[in-house]
């Protein structure tokens, strides 16, 4: 339970929220080894996330700085959340989650509609998050990993459960091509049209009424 939590909104360049994203370059660091961070770390604000249209919060447990994160603007309806970072022994507890919906309201005082952000591969946390709080890969019609959205303005229930259903039976091709992919094999454009016929058919035997 978060019985102190509070999410407060920042100005980029305090010493929290500094240590908080030089950890985060740091952790960044250590899982694409293969990429430079180094102007990242060396940034001591953020003045896109300080702008008008723009938030920055801090996360505290008490008086202990636990996480962070940013929200800028695209255009007039979209908003991109960036910088989300919980420091790991605050993970497992509901902290990000509080986080992301705090960028969420926030991003809805400002008048947008649309949030995306970017995440990676190697973040599998960060993805179980998006995935679970209703971020959906930007174009739909090849789900990736990385490139999500979510739209802030409530659907009707049917819509709701359909937009679901879609993103399940597109979840769960990707995780069958990835399957595959590790041990060497490769979906032709036949294999995929049958694996969403062998998906919809099991979906549709899970729809029917039970006999007994």
């Amino acid at each position: 339970m978060w019985a102190r939590i509070r999410i407060e909104r920042c100005h980029t360049g305090t010493i929290d929220s500094r240590d908080l994203r030089r950890e985060f370059v740091a952790e960044l660091a250590r899982r694409y080894p293969e990429q430079d961070f180094s102007a990242d770390a060396e940034t001591s604000e953020l003045p896109v996330l300080d702008a008008p249209g723009a938030a920055w919060v801090v996360v505290y447990d008490g008086g202990q700085p636990i996480g962070c994160g940013g929200l800028r603007g695209l255009d007039e309806h979209t908003g991109e959340i960036k910088w989300v970072y919980v420091r790991e022994a605050a993970r497992g507890r509901q902290a990000g989650r509080l986080l992301l919906a705090k960028l969420e309201d926030t991003a809805r005082e400002l008048g947008y509609t649309r949030i995306r952000l970017s995440t990676g591969d190697r973040q599998p946390e960060a993805l179980g998050l998006y995935h679970s709080t209703g971020y959906r890969p930007v174009d739909a019609s090849a789900p990736t990993l990385h490139r999500l959205e979510k739209d802030l303005r409530p659907l009707p229930d049917d819509a709701r459960n359909e937009a679901q259903d879609r993103w399940s039976r597109q979840e769960r091709l990707a995780a069958t091509r990835r399957l595959l992919a590790d041990t060497g094999h490769e979906l032709t454009a036949d294999g995929i049209e049958r694996m969403r016929a062998r998906i919809a058919e099991h979906e549709a035997r899970r729809a029917r009424p039970d006999p007994n």
